[in-house]
């Protein structure tokens, strides 16, 4: 039950930061969408993976600084396969 509150509150401080950095919260609790003039991006969360997906050149290097100055972060590059997508 401990790990389920402090996943909740992990849960509560990502999506508080997120929706600070500019994302609006759809109503999923597991993604985030980010409106510009230049694009648009999609963050989704599946348990402990974040998939970033943009439509403009600089937003992912933008969006990966922003989430790494605030979260302990790991990139793992580009997504080759996902499921249900």
């Amino acid at each position: 039950m401990a790990s389920s509150v402090a996943c909740e509150l992990g849960s509560k401080k990502f999506s508080h930061v997120v929706c600070e950095g500019g994302f609006q919260q759809r109503h999923s609790d597991s993604v985030f969408i980010h409106h510009s003039s230049v694009g648009s991006a999609i963050l989704a969360i599946y348990v402990d993976d974040i998939l970033l997906t943009e439509s403009y050149t600089n937003g992912i290097e933008n969006a990966n600084d922003y989430l790494k100055a605030h979260f302990m972060t790991k990139d793992m590059e580009d997504l080759d396969t996902s499921l249900g997508l």
